[in-house]
């Protein structure tokens, strides 16, 4: 992610290929990151009702 951050300059139009490799890799960050915020409900969810036991 870091290298086609460095290449996108501020003043220019970065190419069409960096910008899909950009926002395919962001695209799966954020599914990835989704992911772990709903294991991490279900872990507080359950932590509770499994002390009952």
């Amino acid at each position: 992610m870091e290298t086609f951050l460095y290449t996108i300059k501020p003043n220019e139009q970065p190419a069409a290929d960096v910008l899909d490799k950009f926002f395919a890799l962001r695209t799966k960050r954020r599914k990835f990151c989704t992911v772990c915020l709903f294991l991490a409900i279900t872990i507080l969810i359950i932590s509770p009702v499994l002390s009952f036991y």
